[in-house]
C-alpha cells in the first residue's frame, strides 16, 4: 500500500484530500498544517508520496519541498495548490516536484497522481 503524508493549512482541505487518497488505495500516515511540521513528519514516517500545499503560515510548501529533497533526493512530491502562477509551477518542478495539481482538484486528479508516481 502506498503511504502518504500531506501538508495544508486548511483542515477541510486535508480532510478532502485524505478521503480522495483513501479512495485511491493509499494509507495517509501523517499530516501537518505547515511546512516545518511536514518535514518532521517526513523524517519520521518516510512515506512513498508527499502532497504539499504552497501557501501555508510559517514555512511554505516550496521551502518544505527543498528540505524534503535534501533528506531524500528521490522523494515523490505532488504540489497541490491554488497558486496558478506558471513561474511558481516551474520553480517547484525544478526543485523536484513530480506533479502540480491546481485547486480546486477532483478525485481523478489525485488518483492519476498516485497512479503515475506509485503505480
Amino acid at each position: 500500500m502506498t503511504t502518504v503524508i500531506m501538508a495544508d493549512d486548511s483542515g477541510l482541505m486535508r480532510t478532502i484530500l485524505k478521503n480522495f487518497l483513501k479512495k485511491a488505495g493509499c494509507e495517509v500516515v501523517g499530516e501537518a498544517a505547515d511546512g516545518a511540521a511536514i518535514v518532521d513528519v517526513y523524517k519520521e514516517k518516510k512515506p512513498n508520496l508527499v502532497f504539499l500545499d504552497i501557501l501555508m503560515p510559517g514555512t511554505d510548501g516550496i521551502s518544505a519541498l527543498r528540505e524534503i529533497k535534501k533528506i531524500n533526493p528521490l522523494a515523490k512530491v505532488v504540489m497541490c495548490s491554488s497558486v496558478l502562477n506558471e513561474k511558481t509551477k516551474a520553480e517547484t518542478k525544478a526543485l523536484g516536484a513530480k506533479i502540480y495539481i491546481t485547486k480546486p482538484f477532483r478525485g481523478d486528479d489525485i488518483n492519476n497522481a498516485v497512479k503515475t508516481l506509485c503505480g
